[in-house]
């Protein structure tokens, strides 16, 4: 054994002895053939013993293991480490109480995880309180990394997971107990089988039963393992009549209300069963239905966010519901890059088209905040390392070329790229399919300034076709300040289902452009000049923080990160870089044209009740957006748009 940090970790030799007996007995109870499985333990901080790819593992020796890194980096050994090394990784990454990893495909389990369902039926007291419930991770090819995307949710709060039509994967704090989960996993699930396919029935146990049992995992030192579905939940699924078993009511997808996600949480185990839940619809955006469910006895809470097959704005929008998907492996590959920036993503339902993710009620909704004149110094840094870290991490420049273009077929998203093509590139500018809504008293002054303006019509053509063919790295391809939760610390970045490969500006220049709606609403609505002094700077410092940081992180992470051998050539990067800040200047002017001529509105501009006042503020929107798209060169660093700003707002 080996000491750090209150740590035992097991001794090289130890590892490599215990990863062959482990192997030998998985062997001999057929939970895997020929070269199937892989074994790992962690012996320190940052190294582990891993499983060869290609060998069997009742016929290992210890030579042929491989140590690596936790990046994967192999530091000895001459074979190559199981082609599955990534979920290892990623479950050390999420846990780090975890000190060892084994996964099989035992014949039984692997039936389940086949058919698609969890072990989760309180049926054994052993299993609920040494093992836990087995949740489902959605289905990815062995070898990917959507494979440990889908197991990350269950890390910490579970012991095992059934891979859904690939095999079984358990974790534990030494190598045998995380074997011995693995031998109680397929026992569970044979007990299951036996009782649900052959016999028919199964005794349940009662939700104060389980409640006891649970609290039984203490005194073995367990701190995790879900929860089994409650009592009634589980009669109508393991005790079947002459039809056969009652089928959860989610295993078909319908529109929920929050009656249906009250059962839906409490059916997929996300709360106690002892939990006192109250569920609220409190989604305002646009297209999706956002419930909140909190247990009112410890104020726990979750948020469920459902697609439908229309937009909530209105039902001429046919939407694929698909978009939940994008937008939860999005969330997730965002956490990662971001460290944090993202809300949680805690499980993807495809049946359901929902995800359940953290719940950011201490947050607020950045345009909310903006509204009442709110400052935010660190929100610059923060937007900053986000975008850089989105943009330049998923484009080319960075990642293996046909890495990239798999994602970019992962990620085609056509119903909403059709919306923005229409009511951001299109629609504002030639109202073709006459649903724009113009301000009455600007009628006549975006007749003449828009819609009759040919060479913006030109240059609108032009951002149009770049939008469309530049698959340039993942944006988020909605990120203004309604989709941002903010605190005077932090803030997270949500709905992302808008996201594909596009150009890398459309994200930045969208975040300049809804800053700019709330610098319009504070010029013209405070009437307390210091304050008013004191909000306006600060939006205004903030624009010109964004360019200015963005180019100097984006510069520092080009010299770290990118790969492509062409790209670190002389002078490409400010080439680079500075088509973006041109993309950036052109998209913050579609957007400020868009949410005044356009369907979507903004309420910076319409909460403005005075009639002069919002015309103004309409047309200072018009003016500098027209300006930005027009002469969308010359914009090279902050100043050059604080410039232009203060001089439309009258030589602020």
């Amino acid at each position: 054994m080996v000491q750090t940090k209150g740590i035992s970790y097991l001794s090289d030799h130890e590892a490599q002895t215990a990863i062959v007996e482990i192997g030998k007995r998985m062997y001999a109870k057929n939970y895997v053939v020929s070269n199937d499985g892989n074994i790992s333990i962690k012996v320190g901080e940052n190294a582990l013993w891993i499983t060869p790819s290609g060998v069997s593992k009742g016929y290992m020796t210890p030579e042929m293991l491989i140590k690596t890194d936790l990046d994967g980096n192999v530091l000895l050994g001459s074979s190559r480490p199981s082609s599955e090394i990534k979920m290892h990784l990623r479950v050390y990454k999420e846990n780090p109480e975890v000190l060892a990893v084994t996964h099989a495909h035992p014949p039984i389990a692997t039936s389940f995880a086949v058919a698609g369902i969890p072990l989760d039926s309180a049926i054994l007291p052993e299993a609920i309180v040494t093992l836990g419930s087995v949740p489902i991770a959605e289905y990815a090819t062995p070898g990917t990394v959507g494979v440990p995307d889908s197991i990350a949710p269950y890390c910490k709060t579970h012991n095992g997971v059934l891979l859904e039509s690939h095999g079984v994967i358990t974790w534990g704090k030494d190598v045998f107990q995380a074997y011995h989960r693995l031998e109680s996993l397929e026992y569970y699930a044979t007990v299951t089988m036996n009782t649900h396919n052959i016999i028919g029935k199964a005794q349940v146990l009662d939700d104060q039963e389980v409640a006891r049992l649970i609290g039984l995992r203490e005194n073995f030192g367990i701190t995790s393992g879900g929860h089994p579905r409650s009592y009634s939940s589980s009669i109508d699924n393991i005790n079947q009549s002459d039809e056969g078993a009652k089928q959860s009511r989610f295993s078909t997808y319908f529109l929920m209300e929050e009656k249906d996600v009250h059962e839906y949480v409490r059916e997929f185990e996300f709360f106690d069963t002892s939990s006192e839940l109250t569920c609220k619809e409190i989604g305002d955006g646009n297209l999706n239905y956002v419930f909140r469910v909190v247990d009112e006895k410890n104020k726990k809470s979750i948020i469920v966010k459902q697609a439908g097959c229309t937009a909530r704005i209105s039902d001429e929008f046919k939407l694929s519901t698909d978009r939940n998907r994008i937008e939860s492996e999005i969330l997730i590959l965002e956490d990662k890059l971001t460290d944090g920036l993202v809300p949680k993503v805690y499980k993807y339902d495809s049946i359901m088209n929902c995800c359940v993710m953290e719940d950011l009620s201490d947050y607020t909704i950045m345009r909310t905040a903006l509204l009442k004149h709110e400052i935010f110094p660190h929100f610059s840094d923060d937007i900053t390392t986000f975008l850089v870290n989105t943009l330049l991490m998923t484009s080319d420049l960075v990642l293996d070329h046909k890495e990239k273009k798999e994602l970019v077929k992962n990620y085609i998203n056509p119903e909403l790229c059709e919306i923005s093509e229409d009511l951001v590139y299109s629609e504002p500018f030639n109202n073709y399919k006459n649903r724009n809504e113009v301000f009455p008293p600007n009628a006549e002054f975006v007749a003449k300034e828009i819609y009759g303006d040919k060479s913006l019509g030109l240059e609108m053509a032009k951002l149009k076709f770049e939008f469309m063919n530049n698959a340039q790295a993942l944006i988020h391809g909605d990120l203004h300040t309604g989709s941002i939760f903010i605190k005077q610390d932090l803030m997270k970045v949500i709905d992302p289902e808008f996201a594909f490969y596009g150009p890398m500006g459309y994200d930045i220049g969208n975040v300049i452009a809804n800053l700019i709606f709330a610098l319009v609403n504070g010029e013209l609505t405070i009437t307390d000049q210091v304050k008013k002094e004191k909000f306006t700077g600060w939006v205004i410092e903030s624009i010109i923080e964004i360019i200015d940081l963005f180019k100097h992180k984006f510069l520092a992470a080009w010299k770290n990160h990118v790969t492509d051998c062409l790209a670190k050539e002389e002078g490409f990067d400010q080439w680079y870089l500075s088509k973006v800040i041109t993309d950036t200047a052109g998209v913050a002017g579609l957007e400020l044209l868009r949410r005044i001529v356009g369907l979507a509105k903004v309420k910076d501009i319409t909460s403005i009740s005075d009639e002069v006042l919002r015309t103004k503020a309409e047309r200072y929107c018009l003016l500098i957006g027209k300006h930005f798209i027009l002469n969308r060169e010359h914009f090279l660093c902050g100043d050059d748009f604080k410039t232009l700003i203060n001089e439309t707002l009258g030589g602020k």
